[in-house]
């Protein structure tokens, strides 16, 4: 469904916005794009210098920090392999935004440290940077927080620049009539953040707080409705759910959704079993993480967890295997990478060294930055990674503005085991493992994967 902007994203932007809203705001000076014919930032005949911008010690890093472990291990791997035309890569400059990343300074910090591309950008609030460096020819590669990414041609964000919500109830409908009775109809409990993107997520209408009428209208096609929405939790945690759940077992609620945190979806989940919803099936944004199912494991014994890629324990896909040997190779040593190989944001640190690659290899023996974005933007079918990628793939000739369709996920759930882990939840005739709708958000039977995903 290509919904890249994550729950935990989404909290942690708000956080960040909670903390710094008083910031000023320092005016970026525009700055021309670079010509093919100006020497190329960054490049000599051995090298090509990088630079980051990741959110590394502010109150949101441990949902961004990860990124620089995935793209690290990327770019070791082509090195030792040669590199490209003869050169090393390497991300020489990296700032540590922290929670002053409402300012575009960093941005010209780098750009003004002859950087060839940033890879990456990860942080909560990039939006002034990125009206910066969207003046600039650098290509940028980041974790799309969906705050002003979209548009730019010089922006390549894990899983594309465009955002999607409509197929959110595809994905709703399509969970509860795998994990619900035959015959029995989705009463859903829908729970949110008091955060606007995490509302959007979960079908809030900003207008009455409720649920969109056209949610609700696509919902009632799929033989669904919604008993219950709450969309002002607190961002800042701490919530107590008891109110929530006694108000959907008075409304017959049979399935939740939640757009929130994984820690604040275990909390949900122990009120759930506390009031008398234990059984209930859960169907979770947020919450793809070890330890967490470790810790928590018998209140999400009924959990549903979307993710964007081949599950991490899938080392059969080869795209997957190796992303996980390489991350295993890297920081044999002890390094901290390691202990992050299972992190979405590490991936998304792969993805965007993968993709950097193929547009800087496709740029030739004298690459400029406008020659590696042009590259990049010609790719139909970006799998995320070598060896077959590691997702469903994205159009690069649309993705900037408009989400590939279908969109794509896949559910992951514990396997009950003492020692739990993650398996994928569902498998289906057209897309096995993948879970793909039209972009209409009316239909949850899945279609055909697009050629070439892995696992499908």
């Amino acid at each position: 469904m290509s919904r890249i902007y994550r729950t935990k994203v989404v909290i942690a932007s708000g956080l960040m916005a909670l903390g710094a809203s008083c910031a000023a705001l320092v005016t970026a000076s525009s700055a021309s794009s670079a010509t093919a014919t100006a020497p190329a930032p960054g490049v000599t005949a051995t090298h090509i210098s990088l630079g980051s911008l990741i959110d590394q010690s502010g109150m949101a890093s441990a949902s961004f920090a990860p990124y620089q472990y995935g793209a690290r291990a990327y770019f070791d791997m082509v090195n030792a392999a040669g590199g490209v035309n003869g050169r090393q890569i390497s991300i020489d400059h990296t700032i540590d935004v922290g929670d002053a990343d409402l300012r575009p300074t960093n941005a010209q910090i780098l750009v003004s440290q002859k950087v060839f591309a940033v890879v990456g950008y990860a942080s909560g609030l990039t939006s002034s940077g990125l009206k910066y460096l969207a003046t600039t020819a650098t290509p940028v590669f980041g974790f799309n927080t969906g705050d002003g990414w979209q548009g730019p041609k010089n922006f390549f964000p894990a899983y594309g620049s465009a955002l999607n919500y409509t197929t959110s109830t595809s994905d709703f409908a399509y969970v509860a009539s795998q994990v619900l009775p035959k015959g029995v109809a989705p009463k859903i409990g829908i729970i949110a953040l008091g955060f606007s993107t995490s509302d959007l997520e979960c079908g809030m209408d900003p207008k009455t707080f409720g649920v969109l009428p056209s949610w609700a209208a696509n919902l009632k096609k799929m033989g669904a409705s919604v008993a219950y929405s709450n969309y002002v939790e607190s961002i800042t945690g701490g919530n107590n759910f008891s109110t929530d759940v006694t108000k959907m077992k008075a409304r017959g609620v049979n399935f939740v959704v939640s757009c929130m945190d994984g820690t604040d979806n275990v909390a949900l989940s122990t009120a759930m079993t506390n009031g008398g919803l234990g059984t209930v099936k859960q169907f979770w944004e947020d919450g793809y993480n070890q330890t967490l199912l470790t810790q928590n494991s018998t209140v999400m014994k009924n959990v549903f967890v979307m993710i964007q890629h081949v599950p991490f324990e899938d080392t059969a896909v080869p795209g997957m295997a190796l992303y996980v040997s390489t991350m295993n190779k890297t920081f044999a040593n002890g390094d901290s990478g390691k202990a992050h190989t299972n992190d979405e944001a590490a991936m998304q640190g792969w993805m965007g060294a993968n993709l950097f690659v193929q547009g800087l290899r496709a740029a030739g023996a004298s690459p400029t930055q406008a020659a590696v974005a042009a590259a990049i933007n010609k790719i139909t079918a970006d799998y995320g990674g070598p060896n077959g990628g590691v997702a469903a793939p994205t159009n690069w000739t649309i993705a900037h503005t408009k989400v590939t369709s279908p969109g794509c996920d896949l559910f992951v759930k514990s396997d009950g085991q003492p020692s739990p882990k993650f398996v994928p939840a569902f498998t289906n005739s057209v897309s096995k493992i993948w879970s793909c709708f039209p972009m209409t958000g009316i239909s949850n039977k899945p279609v055909a994967a697009p050629k070439g995903t892995p696992g499908a």
